[in-house]
């Protein structure tokens, strides 16, 4: 029992960082423990691999397909799936979670390990930023609303524009092929980095932030119609 629960993992977190982690883990698990050059054979029977999420489904931001593909693929790698269920504490060999619902008890499960990948509160400085924007300029989960060219609202007509939001804080609606109510972009690398290039190219060729869609200096020589939108699929339109 206590070698079981020395090679338990648990992972905190249903998004793409706690889905991403939890296959990445069983695939070296897998690696360390085959036969015949597996150097830990002798636990491939005890190690066992949990994802814990407080939602239905995996993967929440994404499209219902992935969604699907992803509990798939956590499935047929031997996770452990805890959907609906809540974490209750986690102490030095152990975690309490609790299944949504009245009447369901509190489960402890003994672990040697385990991963926190359910977010983030917002740092100091995003709170303090808030506090100083229009009430329109609070998103979901602490973040800062952004339109289509990762501008926040600002106090006065004056200063928009002079303020841009990329990354995990900031919170963009986007529609998807299987669904057209808008839901802010998931909180990834890939979409922080595509935020960057778009910005940093906008900044670099000079667009008149303050204006709606931003225009191009007519003294650059090049089209007015040069307004794109950002998307994760038109960054190279900058370029």
């Amino acid at each position: 029992l206590e070698r079981q629960r020395r090679v338990r993992f648990v992972i905190v977190g249903g998004g793409p960082t706690g889905v991403e982690l939890a296959g990445e883990l069983c695939d070296f698990i897998k690696q360390v423990c085959s036969k015949p050059d597996g150097a830990y054979q002798h636990l491939a029977q005890d190690i066992q691999v949990m994802l814990i999420h407080g939602g239905s489904e995996l993967l929440p931001a994404m499209d219902p397909d992935l969604r699907q593909r992803a509990f798939q693929a956590m499935e047929q790698q031997g996770v452990e799936l805890r959907l609906n269920t809540r974490l209750q504490e986690v102490g030095r060999d152990f975690v309490r979670i609790k299944e949504k619902g009245e009447n369901t008890a509190i489960e402890t499960i003994p672990v040697g390990l385990t991963v926190w990948a359910a977010g983030n509160a917002p740092v100091p400085f995003v709170q303090k930023l808030l506090s100083q924007l229009p009430e329109s300029a609070a998103g979901s989960g602490g973040r800062i609303n952004v339109d289509r060219w990762l501008r926040c609202p600002t106090p006065t007509p004056e200063t928009f524009g002079s303020i841009l939001v990329l990354g995990d804080v900031a919170c963009l609606d986007s529609t998807s092929k299987y669904d057209d109510v808008p839901t802010p972009l998931p909180q990834t690398a890939q979409v922080a980095g595509q935020q960057g290039e778009f910005t940093a190219r906008m900044l670099n060729r000079g667009y008149d932030l303050s204006q709606t869609p931003p225009p191009l200096p007519e003294t650059r020589g090049i089209s007015q119609e040069e307004r794109d939108e950002f998307s994760l699929l038109r960054v190279w339109l900058l370029a």
